[in-house]
């Protein structure tokens, strides 16, 4: 029989865990342990209480010992398996979810951690396909929806991954700044800037998660708000969670920053844009000197500033260097792809030194870039660089090997877009007088 002593330690026990004082409960319901009486329901509270500590292996301890006392329910076996999640115990975890499941079909909750443990683990197909049968079921919980966007985010299926997310924050929209940024992140993914900056935005009113504000620099930087991108991104450098991608940062400020010297340059106003941008790519390398994107970045700010000397050292320096001490960041955060081409790299060379007047070393370049197998297969740019070629030549005074040149070019390019024919036309009038 159960004293009215026991009893009191049992809902003692409770309302110092409800208050948050798991010091006062875990002593109050060592009692019922000790006397036997009431022990089920108090070790599930010390079981909660160990968890919420981040004490994983006594969680697991109390719950498995409540199992054993008889205590069947659905939210104790979930307990059990949120704790071996968390101890990251996944296969024992997925045994006793998958057990669950199967005896309660209906409980939402352990669907959820199954498709979670699946996401952790790096088994996205079968978070998926666990996830989607969970929001058929359960058309209303937006935890679901979330975490199955996740899943398609993660494969890389942004396309599916937005409608996911709208319903999650269709359900949910004004609690879970998360639910938002995802959401964000889905739609920079596919290009629409301005989707993203509203997302990011309600994400923010939220609660302003510091992870927030990179994504937000790409999605302005991609709408062309470059003064807002760039204080987004001074923002972004100030918080500790973007440490490892500060260079990638720098690296797009000094793109904003050579995007609007240009402009400057079209209007003919006097400015220090690319001394800005490169001093941000210089900040950039000081991190990572192997940065190949940032290395090639830096002598095209140097031709814009006129410094076609440095440049063309500096594509000289890239191209000798070898692959193994280069780092390329081209398949995150935005970086351009074809900065970490060899055969650009080349065409720049080439750039820099007609610049400079070098126009035999400026052939030669060009000439090297026409020959890598990277560009066997690419007309559009094999049409750039015969027509840098061919006037590089013609600078030279070499007007047999320009002709040449020009006539592979509309050989390769029979509408004329690189203008081969009034080229060869022009040349052909003036060998005529």
């Amino acid at each position: 029989m159960t004293s009215s002593s026991d009893s009191t330690s049992l809902a003692e026990g409770r309302r110092c865990f409800e208050e948050g004082d798991y010091s006062q409960a875990k002593h109050t319901l060592a009692n019922c342990l000790r006397t036997g009486v009431d022990r089920t329901e108090a070790c599930v509270l010390l079981g909660r209480i160990y968890h919420n500590e981040g004490n994983y292996t006594n969680a697991v301890k109390c719950f498995e010992r409540a199992i054993s006392d008889g205590q069947e329910s659905a939210d104790v076996r979930h307990l059990l398996c949120a704790s071996l999640f968390e101890a990251k115990r996944y296969d024992e975890a997925r045994l006793h979810l998958e057990a669950v499941i199967e005896m309660y079909p209906r409980y939402w909750q352990s669907r959820l951690l199954l498709g979670k443990l699946f996401i952790e683990t790096g088994d996205l197909n079968g978070a998926e396909s666990i996830l989607r049968h969970a929001v058929h079921i359960h058309e209303q919980e937006p935890e679901l929806w979330y975490h199955l966007g996740l899943a398609l985010c993660r494969l890389g299926r942004y396309d599916e991954a937005g409608p996911v997310l709208e319903r999650a924050v269709e359900l949910k929209p004004d609690t879970v700044p998360q639910y938002h940024y995802l959401l964000g992140k889905t739609q920079l993914e596919q290009g629409f800037a301005e989707k993203a900056i509203s997302s990011f935005k309600r994400s923010a009113r939220i609660y302003p998660l510091a992870e927030l504000y990179f994504p937000l620099g790409r999605a302005c930087q991609l709408a062309q708000r470059y003064d807002t991108a760039y204080r987004v991104y001074e923002k972004a450098l100030e918080r500790p969670i973007n440490t490892s991608i500060r260079h990638i940062i720098l690296f797009h400020q000094a793109e904003i920053l050579f995007e609007q010297g240009e402009e400057e340059d079209r209007l003919k106003r006097e400015h220090n844009r690319y001394r800005q941008a490169e001093q941000k790519l210089s900040q950039a390398l000081e991190l990572n000197p192997g940065f190949v994107e940032a290395l090639h970045f830096m002598p095209m700010v140097h031709i814009r500033m006129n410094l076609p000397e440095i440049s063309a050292q500096e594509l000289l320096d890239l191209l000798g260097l070898d692959e193994s001490d280069l780092h390329s960041c081209r398949d995150a955060n935005g970086i351009p792809e074809i900065l970490s081409h060899r055969y650009l790299q080349r065409v720049h060379l080439g750039y820099a030194f007609s610049r400079a007047g070098r126009y035999p070393e400026a052939r030669n370049a060009l000439e090297a870039a026409l020959n890598d197998p990277e560009v066997d297969n690419e007309p559009v740019v094999q049409c750039r660089i015969l027509r840098r070629l061919a006037l590089v030549q013609l600078e030279m005074g070499d007007r047999p090997g320009s002709c040449s040149t020009w006539r592979r070019l509309a050989a390769i390019d029979p509408e004329d877009h690189y203008g081969a024919a009034s080229a060869l036309a022009e040349l052909e009038l003036e060998d005529d007088e």
